[in-house]
C-alpha cells in the first residue's frame, strides 16, 4: 500500500450527518423488533401455561381409573398433541403422570415393580421397543417423553416405598 492510500478520508459534515441518522433508524428498527418478538414471546408462553394447567387440572382425576402403566401412556398420547411450547410440554409430563398416580393409593402396585436397578436401566427395559397405539415406532422426542414418564413411575414408587432416590422425583402425597 502507498503513503497516500493510507492517509485517512475527510468526511463532509454532511456524510456524518446523513450516516448518524441512517445508524439510528437502524438502531430504532431493531428496537421495535425486539419489542414484537418479546411480546410474541410473552404471549406464548403465558397461552402454553394456561393450556397446560388445564391440561393438568383434567388429567389428575383420570387417575383412579389407571394404573401406573396406563399414566404413562395417557401422558405420552397427551404429550404427542401437546398445544403448548415443547419444552413446556416435555416439562409438564412427570407433573401430568404424578397427578394421575397420585389419584390412588399405589403401594401395592409400586411394591410389584422391580425397582432395584438404576433409574436409567429401569426406563430403558420399560421404553426398549415400545409403539405408539397407531404401531408406529417412537421418535427421539417421544424416547425421551417416554423415558422420563417411566422415571417419574420409579421416582414416586421409590419415594413410596421409603427408598432413597434422587432430589427431582415427583413425591406421593401424604
Amino acid at each position: 500500500m502507498t503513503e497516500q492510500e493510507l492517509q485517512p478520508t475527510e468526511i463532509s459534515e454532511e456524510e456524518l450527518e446523513r450516516r448518524g441518522k441512517q445508524a439510528w433508524k437502524v438502531i430504532g428498527l431493531m428496537f421495535m423488533a425486539s419489542i414484537a418478538l418479546g411480546g410474541f414471546a410473552y404471549y406464548q408462553l403465558t397461552t402454553s401455561a394456561q393450556y397446560i394447567e388445564r391440561s393438568l387440572k383434567a388429567f389428575g382425576p383420570t387417575g383412579k381409573q389407571k394404573d401406573p402403566v396406563q399414566c404413562v401412556e395417557t401422558a405420552m398420547t397427551w404429550f404427542k398433541t401437546c398445544k403448548a411450547l415443547d419444552i413446556l410440554c416435555m416439562d409438564a409430563l412427570p407433573k401430568m403422570i404424578g397427578a394421575c398416580l397420585k389419584a390412588q393409593d399405589r403401594k401395592p402396585v409400586c411394591a410389584s415393580y422391580k425397582l432395584h436397578q438404576l433409574r436409567a436401566k429401569y426406563t430403558f427395559a420399560m421404553c426398549k421397543g415400545k409403539k405408539m397405539k397407531d404401531g408406529k415406532k417412537l421418535n427421539r422426542k417421544m424416547k425421551k417423553a417416554c423415558s422420563r414418564g417411566y422415571g417419574t413411575i420409579w421416582g414416586y414408587c421409590n419415594t413410596l416405598l421409603g427408598k432413597k432416590i434422587e432430589a427431582n422425583a415427583v413425591k406421593p402425597s401424604s
